[in-house]
């Protein structure tokens, strides 16, 4: 019985095995093809859809802080068969992004759609003079993940009479150094020069030093000299270091470029921006519903030694900075005060008016700056004071939402223009950006 179900298993396997190694047979002919489908919907992706459509304004200086120029609402397309006005911006799409460096790459760079667009007089301040700049040109370009934005304008010299005198306020130049501190006296102070004297504290009046100084009198120039008190005319105790004294000087400034992007067209707008970030004192005080502007100010001293525009944000309590670390800090508490920073180099970097054509100043990077102190700038014992200039802002180092907005410019000498290219991505993910 064993030995007939091994010969049947065997023959099993064997079947089996022949099924599995099978054999060759004949290939039929090959069918006809299907009918070709339809052609599917095409895909897109949301964030790489052209930007909507929006206005924004646009204010420029030259040297001045109180002065603007520019226009308050500008229409920005993104429509390509829409056609460049003076009033209305086309951007176009491009494949390869122009180059963020203040030279003008004209069409090749930005396409064909150029705005050119009168600057009219922005403040409403009585008194203040038009720099009358002109010549204002904006392009716009963007791609998936970037905008850019370049902006042109032209300086002139202006003069008006102040007083019954000609005078020059506004000039054709690239002026960078904002505030600019100078070391003199105060306009208002009597400079004598007189034995040094310093008040006892105890006794309430002044001990004799055998040596000269300069001095300022802040009562009566000539209480000295008519046996008056002399605690009553100047006091180097309490003020130690304001023999000398850092004031602005005059008609300092600087070039800026300010963009504002509302978050809505809200009627008015506009008025409250201007107000709230350049400190007009007239101007709308209607302030809409749900206020929010987005502002990129570039200026030729504060941000463009960084290469970025300064990114603020505008609403009902005021104009205030984005989060981040700022790409400068001011040298002064207030316009008659000591700076807060020197030049570790100083007062050997720039201690005369002819040195000045010299020595460099600007821009006075952090890593430069040390605690101000007033010993070494007295070159002696002399009526003449002496002048000296320290910039008034100290450069920094920008980061956060502070620094989102790279920009690059340059001037042109020749023609007395600015070109300002600016880059943004489109969407920076932060509450206090408008997005594109």
């Amino acid at each position: 019985m064993r030995k007939w179900s091994f010969i049947l298993f065997c023959l099993t396997a064997l079947a089996g095995l022949i099924v599995l190694v099978g054999c060759e047979g004949d290939t039929g002919l090959k069918g006809t093809g299907g009918v070709k489908g339809s052609k599917g919907r095409p895909g897109y992706d949301p964030d790489r859809l052209p930007p909507a459509d929006r206005v924004f304004a646009l204010a420029v200086t030259n040297a001045t802080e109180n002065a603007v120029s520019g226009k308050r609402q500008v229409y920005l397309t993104f429509d390509s068969t829409a056609k460049a006005t003076r009033d209305t911006v086309v951007a176009g799409k491009v494949s390869v992004p122009p180059l963020i460096d203040g030279l003008d790459g004209e069409e090749y760079e930005w396409g064909a759609q150029k705005s050119k667009m009168p600057l009219s007089f922005l403040n409403p301040d009585p008194g203040v003079a038009d720099c009358k700049l002109k010549n204002g040109i904006v392009r716009v370009a963007y791609d998936d993940d970037n905008i850019y934005f370049q902006f042109q304008w032209q300086e002139q010299s202006v003069k008006t009479r102040i007083d019954g005198k000609e005078v020059e306020v506004a000039s054709v130049g690239e002026s960078k150094e904002p505030n600019e501190l100078t070391f003199t006296f105060k306009k208002d102070m009597t400079i004598k020069l007189v034995q040094k004297l310093s008040c006892d504290s105890n006794v309430n009046h002044f001990k004799t030093d055998t040596s000269y100084a300069l001095v300022r009198v802040t009562y009566n120039p000539t209480c000295l000299f008519e046996g008056q008190d002399p605690c009553k005319c100047y006091n180097l105790l309490s003020q130690p270091d304001t023999s000398y004294l850092w004031v602005k000087r005059a008609g300092s400034g600087e070039d800026r470029l300010v963009v504002f992007f509302p978050d809505e067209a809200l009627t008015g707008w506009q008025d409250v921006a201007f107000k709230q970030f350049f400190g007009f004192s007239t101007g709308s005080s209607d302030i809409p519903s749900n206020l929010f502007v987005d502002a990129w100010a570039w200026g030729a001293a504060r941000t463009r030694p960084v290469s970025v525009a300064d990114d603020w944000s505008i609403s009902a309590a005021g104009a205030k900075a984005d989060a981040g670390q700022a790409p400068y800090i001011d040298n002064y508490f207030a316009s008659d005060s000591l700076p807060r920073y020197m030049n570790r180099r100083d007062p050997n970097l720039r201690t005369s008016e002819i040195a000045k054509q010299s020595a460099v100043i600007y821009p006075l990077w952090y890593f430069d700056a040390v605690g101000y102190s007033r010993f070494g700038w007295e070159k002696g014992i002399d009526i003449t004071p002496i002048t000296c200039s320290l910039p008034g802002i100290i450069t920094m180092i920008p980061s956060g939402s502070r620094a989102d907005v790279y920009a690059a410019a340059r001037f042109d000498n020749s023609g007395g223009f600015w070109t300002v290219e600016i880059k943004r991505a489109r969407k920076t993910h932060n509450g206090d950006d408008v997005q594109f």
